[in-house]
């Protein structure tokens, strides 16, 4: 499903775009009722401007490359994306982050607070060992660990948008130890907010 999602998501930018492009506000949604996939492209950029926001966007991911966290762009590289392994912050079957795991953090915290800037998602994933509902239960409360995390760091509630994700979405073969450990991961979304893209006109 996130494969085909992944070409939907271009459509939707474009659209969003053209809209953006003659003078429109994006349209306010909730955004905590969105799936993962609608909060990576809401809301959306002018297609006219997106050279600025693609600068910005590109500047906090040498930033986060700096602070050795690995990182892929989305949505034609207006969305940085951190992926960090579940084995960095978490013991095996553990719904609490480990000592390693909030050291780990405490270095993309200060990021997570420009939420004036961005929209951060979180999103936690498993393999496919185990129950289904037991590994959408405990990626929930992984991601949910995650939150509470950096909103006791900052000492005030942020703008973070938690997703437990099970095994909906694999991207190796749980057939080897390797796909099954690459399953087993954390994906943490920087989306520009309507505020930013606007304080960089590009809204």
């Amino acid at each position: 499903m996130r494969a085909v999602l992944r070409y939907l998501i271009p459509l939707l930018v474009i659209a969003g775009g053209v809209l953006a492009a003659a003078g429109a506000e994006p349209v306010e949604r909730d955004e905590f009722s969105m799936t993962l996939e609608e909060n990576i492209v809401y809301p959306p950029c002018s297609a006219k401007k997106a050279d600025r926001l693609e600068g910005a966007m590109k500047e906090l991911q040498r930033r986060l490359q700096n602070k050795k966290f690995k990182t892929v762009m989305e949505r034609d590289e207006q969305v940085v994306c951190v992926l960090i392994p579940a084995s960095e912050l978490f013991r095996a079957n553990s719904r609490e982050l480990s000592p390693e795991g909030r050291t780990r953090l405490t270095g993309l915290a200060q990021f997570v607070e420009h939420d004036s800037q961005f929209k951060v998602l979180v999103a936690v994933h498993s393999d496919s060992t185990g129950d289904e509902r037991y590994n959408d239960d405990l990626t929930s409360a992984r991601a949910n660990a995650i939150d509470d995390f950096f909103e006791a760091t900052a000492g005030r509630e942020l703008n973070i948008i938690p997703y437990g994700l099970g095994h909906d979405e694999p991207v190796g073969s749980d057939a080897t130890k390797k796909g099954r450990a690459a399953n087993r991961r954390v994906e943490i979304f920087f989306v520009p907010t309507a505020a930013y893209m606007r304080s960089l006109g590009a809204l």
